[in-house]
Formats: C-alpha cells, sequence, structure tokens
C-alpha cells in the first residue's frame, strides 16, 4: 500500500513538472512604436524571444542562408529601409551598417533549430527602443 501511494505521489510530482515545462511565459515587447506578443525562453537566467518571429511581427525579414550558414535581417520600409543584418550563429559575429561586432554576450542563441534573441539585439543592432512590459 505504502508503495502504490509513493507512485502516486511521484507520478504526480513528475505530470506536474512537466505541465509547467510546456508552458511557455508571454511577454508584450514595445520596439520603438509597435507592440510584439511573443512568448519567451530563459537560459542562464537571461530572456531570450524567438528571432524570426519577433522581426517578421514587426514588418522585417529574416532568411536563414544554409549554405553560408547566417541569418539574414532586412528592413523594408521606413527611414531604415534596405538595412541588413548578418549573423552568424557560428562565429557569433554580427555586420550591420554601422560595423561589425562579435556577440560576446550571447545575444542570439540556437536551441532545437530555432534563434532566439535577448531584447538588447534589437537595440544594439537596429537602434530601436525596446521596453518588455510584463
Amino acid at each position: 500500500m505504502k508503495k502504490s501511494i509513493l507512485a502516486l505521489v511521484v507520478l504526480l510530482i513528475f505530470t506536474t513538472s512537466i505541465t509547467v515545462l510546456a508552458e511557455a511565459e508571454e511577454i508584450t515587447l514595445k520596439i520603438d512604436k509597435t507592440e510584439v506578443k511573443t512568448n519567451i525562453i530563459t537560459k542562464d537566467n537571461n530572456v531570450y524571444i524567438p528571432l524570426k518571429e519577433t522581426f517578421d511581427k514587426i514588418g522585417h525579414y529574416t532568411f536563414w542562408d544554409k549554405e553560408n550558414k547566417y541569418i539574414t535581417i532586412t528592413i523594408d520600409a521606413g527611414l531604415r529601409e534596405g538595412f541588413f543584418i548578418f549573423y552568424s550563429p557560428d562565429t557569433k559575429t554580427c555586420y550591420t551598417p554601422l560595423g561589425k561586432f562579435k556577440d560576446e554576450d550571447n545575444l542570439v542563441i540556437v536551441q532545437n533549430g530555432t534563434s532566439y534573441m535577448k531584447p538588447e539585439f534589437i537595440k544594439k543592432t537596429f537602434g530601436y527602443s525596446v521596453k518588455i512590459k510584463q
């Protein structure tokens, strides 16, 4: 009897843990004047947001170049039209019209085939103001 109660308690704890881990926290970002709702992941006490999903929502285009292994982000409107960003996850190098920088702060990570970025990446590469609204 004690073994079956213990097994039931362990099963409940395990099931609850899986449910909690599966839930993603949704936040709202204000990027310049556009509000974007997105899910986040956390890694090493840092908040990351989906790169492609976020840029798509603010009207930018993203493309993964398999051959050269880099991400291209393009702005198609406004003052920064034609602005390109190239980011290489392998070398952690970002190329912008303002220059090149090494990503020593893990601004972009790749997890399960999806690129995630810290909100600071948007500010550093495009100069946009970024605010997180909980």
